[in-house]
């Protein structure tokens, strides 16, 4: 029989491939067990970032045969195990990861893999579902059919969808807006609270670079461009312009 880590790294390649007859093969002789580590200790066969659990593998190489099958045998579909990563300050941190976390923090991992794990019933550990929606729109922002999924599916509203870039993108938050807009076909969504719309709210919230300027102009003209109103009023009686904190951003609402 031939060693260990050349299954291993047969495994591996198969799930690269997306090759199922390999996989199936490889399962079915029992060579790679699906309820067990991998050893990720092998040379040449792994870095030392990969997940070590075989469907976190196929999530983390986007395999939808891989996921389909190892599912189909039983594994594990919210199995958490911990990824050691680097913050800003290069200081070693620790954070639990599931199949889906794999799957949605790699860019080339194709939506139906995504939208596979969710149909299954696949959770985001122990993150709430404004974490995952922010890794969706970081990572797979071409990819509208998840977002489309999450809203059609309920997971998440598009109030907060729209919080999210503000917050999180809001130096550039243009092409996430035009995504979310292409899903909803509906810029003038409005907050049922307050009635502000997307301009409203992005007046709303100041920046006190002055650097920054240029980008809000730029911002507030995309999304009039995009089709939200800059002459709505909310429902107190007030528009985007009497939010602005400066005059050449109550200029810039002026259509």
């Amino acid at each position: 029989m031939p060693p260990k880590r050349n299954y291993q790294k047969l495994f591996i390649d198969a799930l690269e491939a997306d090759n199922e007859p390999q996989i199936r093969y490889l399962l079915e002789e029992g060579l790679i067990i699906y309820n067990r580590p991998l050893d990720i200790s092998v040379p040449g066969c792994f870095d030392t970032f990969l997940p070590s659990y075989p469907l976190s593998i196929a999530a983390f190489y986007g395999s939808l045969a891989g996921v389909n099958l190892l599912l189909d045998y039983g594994a594990r579909i919210d199995f958490e195990e911990m990824k050691d990563d680097e913050d800003e300050d290069d200081c070693q941190q620790s954070e639990v990861y599931t199949p889906l976390m794999w799957a949605a923090r790699r860019r080339n991992v194709k939506p139906e893999v995504i939208l596979t794990l969710l149909d299954r019933g696949a959770k985001y550990a122990s993150q709430e579902i404004m974490d995952f929606a922010e890794d969706i729109l970081r990572y797979h922002l071409k990819d509208t059919v998840i977002l489309k999924y999450l809203i059609k599916k309920g997971f998440i509203g598009v109030c907060d969808i729209i919080t999210i870039i503000l917050e999180q993108f809001y130096r550039r938050p243009l092409p996430y807006f035009e995504a979310l807009f292409s899903v909803t076909g509906d810029p003038n969504v409005l907050d049922e609270k307050s009635g502000d719309n997307l301009l409203v709210e992005f007046m709303g919230r100041p920046r006190s670079s002055d650097d920054y300027l240029s980008y809000r102009i730029e911002t507030i003209k995309g999304l009039i461009a995009l089709g939200v109103d800059p002459n709505h009023k909310n429902k107190e009686g007030k528009g985007p312009a009497d939010y602005a904190s400066h005059p050449k951003l109550a200029e810039a609402c002026i259509t």
